[in-house]
């Protein structure tokens, strides 16, 4: 009995390592992938295999188990794959809403079995969609559609958890293929070609909102925010498994998706691939915000990969990334404390064990330190509290809702952040971080800039990897402006307020030893004190030459226009190549500088308008008129000037990149790439001064019509220069030849008048223009 014991440990421990025999351990190697996807019955798992040859794979497959973490051939296996780039395992016969352990394995000729890492991988709760067909229908297309209808529905049924959805199928004798508005409402025409699956696939996409709601047609969601990419991290993970891609995105117009998308009879091929696709990308679309039904917010589902022994910490995306986390008081209020990473890491009041419940795909958060869960209260400061409860309710269920925007590199990888929710039908109350250390709950704010309600869940040993890198991020860039702000010292001036170079020289020796030494929420305020302190030297010193201002283009936000951040905009420009173009849209952009010193500015900034078609612009331009109805401004909107034509800086051979057009025997841009390299020449150039008498709020920006046909306005590279409280002279004398001088003694003006008897001696005299030794000279 004792060998038969020992002989069973070995062999659990071989198979814990992935191996049923260490025959084969150098050198064969399954890996599990630790993506899949799942519908209520069904799990799809992808492997790889490496050191074992087609010939000595007898079987390979998944094998899976509800009970055993470590499955083996001994539970149950399937062998079932779909072909899409690889094969696609498919495990079949499952049980709804229930947490299952699957794993690669190969068995070879030998008989010995070699496996992958085991993964959770858990079903979904069956869908409720519904439908109904109309009568209108000829018998020969009713037959078609009912038989259509009900695999789509069984389709979604099975692969998505959308409820409350009811499809209203009609026939539409002069529809020529089909349509369906948001909610269900759908017309299937007389085209046999289109009384298929897929087309019903396809309309029951505009049902749940594809093409037909604000959060595909104009949302951070998508990379054109009315087109483009479809950015959602589950709909982006649920296509590259099934592309077996690291890079395939979904993309799609205002109407359409694609790929999976069944836009027309012509995509329809039938296969199980496409339909299931276009069934697990309809869930993840829901599980990324997407909200399938007016009465339904977005999908849950189990998009946080939690272990349930496992201590979470959570970070605030918003506010104290670098140092803040979130712990329970002694009343258990939540309070959102800047600590140490050793410090919260070892105090179980701030860590958390989180569980999922697969029959409601919501998640619950318990304290690890006082036992209490997180529970809804109201909306307000502290509506979201730890409570002490026996049986968990609605109120300590939380939807996880995955975010799109990228935070902080851990583990190799970029992390996002969650908003953790308490649903009400379509309503959503967010635990919401506040500038104090208090939390809030509030309404769901779905936007880019919501970082306050995202929250960031790492392990302990994340959370310190998260907060270190964090800090180096932070400490980069304050060192980057240090060294930008260091170079104002080195402009030629004189000091207005005594003591203003000293001051200013500390601050910045203070900052240097700060980079060093700070915590990230320190280095974060010094980057904003840094900036203050710059504006409180500015307001002490004069720019001595006038070819020399002090370079302050640094506290322009995003001069360079490679994001929108800090800019105000209406509507707002479409950003590439790192330039903004207005297109027959009119022109608004602006951005205010708070607390400037009073004294002269100038502002550069390379722009130019097209205001037509380039031939027409060309004729009028070599005709003397100039239609240009965009201006940049400073200070207010009266201090204006119009930006330039396309055609002032045209060229007479071509640059060769991007779209140029011909304009008479010269060359102008044609579309942003060109307009980016004519800008990179340094061309396009505008430039536009300012005075102010007073501290204060200094607005920058562009403005003007620009809608009409052909009309093409873009712009990059924002600059500003600060002079002091007046504009320096060009340095005392200038000398200018004079053809053919008339010589005389002494000192005259151009009217002829003797000023000065010596001609080298120039003291006293106003500015003006004199004729000295039959020579002009200019005295400034």
């Amino acid at each position: 009995m004792r060998k038969i014991y020992q002989k069973a440990i070995i062999m659990l421990s071989v198979a814990c390592m992935g191996y049923a025999t260490p025959a084969f351990a150098a050198d064969a190697v399954v890996k599990t992938n630790k993506v899949w996807l799942s519908g209520a019955t069904h799990i799809y798992g992808r492997m790889t295999v490496s050191g074992i040859t087609s010939s000595n794979i007898k079987e390979k497959g998944f094998c899976y188990s509800s009970v055993n973490q470590m499955p083996t051939v001994e539970d149950g296996t399937s062998k079932i794959y779909l072909s899409n780039q690889g094969e696609i395992y498919k495990i079949s016969q499952l049980e709804p809403a229930t947490v299952y352990y699957i794993r690669a394995y190969v068995k070879q000729t030998s008989g010995d079995v070699v496996y992958g890492d085991p993964v959770k991988a858990i079903t979904r709760p069956k869908g409720g969609v519904t439908y109904n067909i109309n009568d209108g229908f000829p018998s020969d297309a009713l037959n078609r559609v009912q038989s259509a209808a009900k695999d789509a529905i069984d389709l979604w049924n099975e692969y998505t958890g959308i409820h409350g959805l009811h499809i209203t199928i009609n026939y539409g004798a002069q529809t020529p293929t089909a349509d369906c508005s948001y909610g269900g409402w759908m017309r299937v025409g007389p085209n046999a070609s289109y009384q298929k699956t897929g087309t019903l696939l396809h309309e029951m996409l505009h049902a749940i909102g594809v093409g037909t709601h604000a959060t595909w047609q104009n949302s951070f969601l998508r990379s054109n925010t009315t087109s483009g990419y479809w950015l959602g991290v589950r709909a982006t993970r649920a296509l590259r498994f099934l592309d077996n891609s690291t890079t395939v995105r979904l993309n799609g117009d205002g109407t359409h998706m694609w790929p999976y998308g069944v836009n027309g009879a012509h995509e329809d091929n039938g296969t199980q691939i496409l339909y299931v696709g276009n069934s697990l990308l309809a869930e993840a679309l829901g599980e990324d915000g997407l909200a399938p039904t007016n009465g339904q917010f977005a999908t849950p589902a189990y998009v946080f990969e939690q272990d349930d022994q496992q201590k979470y910490y959570l970070k605030n995306e918003g506010y104290g990334l670098g140092s803040k986390f979130l712990r329970v008081d002694k009343s258990g209020n939540l309070q959102w404390m800047a600590m140490s990473d050793e410090d919260a890491t070892t105090n179980d009041s701030v860590a958390w064990n989180i569980t999922f419940d697969p029959a409601t795909c919501y998640y619950s958060l318990k304290n690890v330190a006082t036992g209490k869960y997180l529970s809804y209260n109201s909306t307000g400061t502290n509506g979201i509290k730890t409570k002490e409860v026996t049986e968990l309710t609605n109120r300590e269920r939380f939807h996880f809702l995955p975010s799109s925007v990228e935070v902080e590199k851990v583990g190799g990888e970029m992390r996002t952040g969650y908003w953790i929710a308490h649903v009400q039908n379509n309503s959503a109350y967010c635990l919401t971080a506040q500038k104090t250390n208090a939390t809030t709950s509030a309404n769901l704010k779905f936007s880019q800039e919501a970082g306050d309600q995202r929250w960031l869940i790492l392990t302990a040993d994340e959370a310190k990897e998260l907060s270190q890198n964090y800090r180096n991020g932070v400490a980069d860039e304050l060192n980057a402006q240090i060294e930008k702000v260091e170079a104002l010292l080195a402009v030629p001036h004189q000091e207005t307020v005594e003591g203003a170079d000293a001051t200013f020289e500390g601050v910045l020796a203070e900052m240097k030893e700060l980079a060093q030494t700070g915590l990230a929420d320190e280095l974060e305020q010094a980057k904003t004190d840094l900036l203050k302190a710059v504006k409180t030297f500015l307001g002490g010193v004069q720019a001595t030459e006038a070819d020399k201002p002090f370079d302050i283009s640094f506290l322009i936000q995003n001069a360079g226009m490679d994001a929108l951040e800090g800019w105000t905009v209406s509507p707002e420009p479409t950003l590439n190549y790192s330039c903004a173009e207005y297109y027959q849209k009119s022109v608004d952009i602006s951005q205010k500088l708070k607390s400037m010193p009073k004294g002269v500015y100038e502002m550069k900034v390379q722009a130019f308008q097209r205001p037509g078609t380039t031939t027409q612009v060309n004729t009028d331009y070599a005709a003397g008129t100039d239609k240009v109805a965009t201006y940049i401004y400073m200070g207010t909107e009266k201090n204006k000037q119009n930006i330039c034509n396309i055609m002032a800086d045209a060229q007479t051979h071509k640059l060769n990149i991007g779209k140029e057009a011909a304009a008479g025997t010269k060359y102008v841009p044609n579309d942003m790439q060109s307009a980016h390299a004519y800008f990179e020449k340094g061309l396009y150039e505008n430039t536009l001064k300012y005075t102010t008498k007073y501290k204060l709020t200094i607005t920058i920006g562009l403005k003007g019509d620009n809608v009409l046909s052909n009309y093409w306005a873009i712009f990059d590279n924002f600059r500003l220069y600060y002079y002091g409280v007046k504009e320096p002279v060009a340095s005392g004398i200038q000398e200018i030849k004079m053809e053919n001088p008339a010589a005389k003694q002494g000192v005259y003006t151009l009217g002829g008048q003797k000023v000065k008897e010596q001609a080298e001696d120039l003291q006293d005299l106003p500015q003006g223009i004199y004729i000295i030794n039959g020579k002009k000279k200019v005295v400034k």
